[in-house]
């Protein structure tokens, strides 16, 4: 009898520490990230000179917010974008950055757009630790200078403008080149100042001269009148895509027979449709392929379009869209609690996410972030053909 009540006593016992003592163990299994919502900022120029990067890119951002919804969030709590406007401005980002950081308590911050943007929010985040992920910011450098906590989701104008002058001059067999570039826009200046004439060099082509002009000019009578003078038999374009448009009309209004090669952003929908007949023959290269057959691009694009209606999908809104998911997964799997008192160690613990990150299956094709903070890619070369970009290499 004292045998058996000792038994039962013990089975009592086992039960009451597989209750008790583990229970807390299966809780945190189950919901380890804390509610109501888990929180992810994003810096976008809305409104100013980049107001259609941010439309296009905000429609990618939208088809991540739907997928991550019908996931069911992150162990089910939902995640929230909180989007403030830049305006273009490096004040701006500052003011929304810090909005972000220290009322809003985010766990991550996507954006800013533009390099001058992120030469001020970078050096916030160092200081408050916080991982800041760039969206269209080219310029070699930048991130680098601001490590740990700053990273650009992009491919530098050094990585792309070398194999992209190479291909081009060889198929076009341009000797002799002029380049015009916006001085006022850090991108263009750097490029047409330093990473295009490098190219140039390296491909052996003569430079016989340069032109500027200033974002927002929509006259390039003189510089084109100016470009004809010299003899060149190709044109450089290290110009946003709204100029470069602008510009390639007046070359062909004025009968100057030059093929024409330029920067990431022609890769834009809208230079085409800016640019028009005008257009056709022109070169540029990007880590986006507007044709990619991959299905998840394809599914991805076609939520896009229905979300932008009149316009196409662009680099912008696969970047947004693979800024989010990387986020999101990173939330996911690396034990993000979204407690009030882990904040800290959860800023920490996506910022080295970020760093680690390789092969991630993005829209754009696997990414992965280098040593200097900047993402590695594919660098696809294209033509304008009947109206779209045709891929070369």
């Amino acid at each position: 009898m004292k045998s058996q009540n000792y038994k039962a006593m013990v089975i009592f016992a086992i039960l009451i520490f597989v209750v008790f003592g583990l229970s807390p163990i299966w809780q945190n299994s189950q919901a380890r990230v804390a509610g109501p919502l888990l929180r992810i900022g994003v810096l976008a120029p809305k409104t100013g000179f980049g107001a259609s990067w941010a439309v296009e890119g905000l429609a990618g951002l939208e088809v991540a917010k739907e997928e991550i919804h019908s996931l069911g969030g992150v162990d089910g709590v939902p995640v929230e974008f909180i989007v403030y406007d830049t305006a273009t401005k490096p004040q701006e980002a500052i003011q929304m950055m810090n909005k972000l950081i220290y009322t809003d308590r985010v766990l991550t911050i996507i954006g800013p757009t533009t390099t001058s943007e992120c030469e001020v929010s970078f050096p916030i985040a160092n200081r408050a630790r916080i991982s800041c992920v760039g969206l269209l910011s080219a310029t070699p450098g930048v991130s680098a200078r601001f490590r740990p906590w700053a990273f650009r989701n992009t491919l530098t104008s050094d990585k792309i403008l070398g194999p992209l002058v190479k291909y081009w001059a060889r198929d076009n067999k341009t000797k002799k080149a002029a380049i015009i570039y916006d001085k006022k826009f850090d991108y263009t200046k750097f490029d047409g100042e330093k990473f295009f004439p490098a190219a140039l060099q390296a491909a052996g082509i003569e430079i016989l001269g340069s032109v500027t002009y200033l974002t927002g000019d929509i006259d390039f009578s003189a510089q084109v009148t100016k470009i004809k003078t010299w003899n060149v038999d190709s044109l450089i374009l290290s110009c946003l895509h709204p100029e470069a448009a602008l510009i390639v009309k007046e070359v062909k209004k004025q009968n100057l027979r030059v093929s024409m090669v330029g920067g990431l952003d022609l890769m834009s929908p809208q230079f085409i449709r800016l640019g028009g007949s005008a257009a056709e023959g022109v070169w540029t290269a990007h880590s986006f392929w507007p044709e990619n057959p991959d299905p998840k691009f394809q599914r991805v694009m076609k939520k896009a379009r229905l979300i932008l209606k009149d316009k196409e999908p662009s680099a912008n809104t696969a970047r947004y869209y693979d800024n989010a998911m990387i986020n999101y997964h990173l939330i996911k799997e690396l034990g993000v609690t979204n407690r009030s008192e882990d904040l800290e160690s959860d800023r920490e613990k996506i910022m080295k996410g970020w760093t680690a990150l390789k092969d991630f299956p993005g829209v754009e094709g696997k990414i992965t972030m280098n040593e200097d903070g900047d993402g590695q890619k594919t660098t696809y070369i294209f033509v304008v053909e009947n109206g779209k970009f045709k891929k070369m290499y």
